[in-house]
């Protein structure tokens, strides 16, 4: 399947990613990125590994209806910059989105480069 851009940044540009979460178990989520500029549209999946964004801010959780959920904003963990951790957890309910930035790092540039958004438990 031919390479096909789905949005244009700039490096080191600050991005805001929603994530829905039917039920989550606390844990976080990490953004990763495989610079595909060798021409080639392959990739393993160890391209990803030590190619994070950086987590920057809990923006705000909305719950089933859409509307905005009053949890504590959870901060950046200055001993993983690149989690983003989920509030709530499973006693609060499920079907949430969360939204929160992160930033590209400078010196990502590229025709090709393909995301990767990871949930760990």
């Amino acid at each position: 399947m031919p390479f096909k851009a789905q949005e244009i940044y700039q490096e080191g540009s600050v991005i805001t990613i929603t994530s829905y979460m039917d039920t989550h178990h606390n844990g976080h989520i990490e953004l990763r990125y495989c610079d595909l500029g060798d021409g080639s549209n392959s990739f393993t999946p160890d391209c990803f590994d030590g190619n994070t964004l950086t987590f920057l801010e809990d923006i705000e959780v909305t719950g089933p209806e859409g509307n905005t959920v009053n949890w504590e904003k959870m901060p950046a963990d200055p001993n993983h910059p690149e989690r983003g951790y989920l509030s709530g957890g499973q006693s609060q309910g499920s079907k949430h989105s969360f939204v929160m930035k992160f930033q590209l790092p400078y010196g990502l540039v590229g025709d090709k480069i393909l995301f990767q958004w990871k949930y760990i438990t």
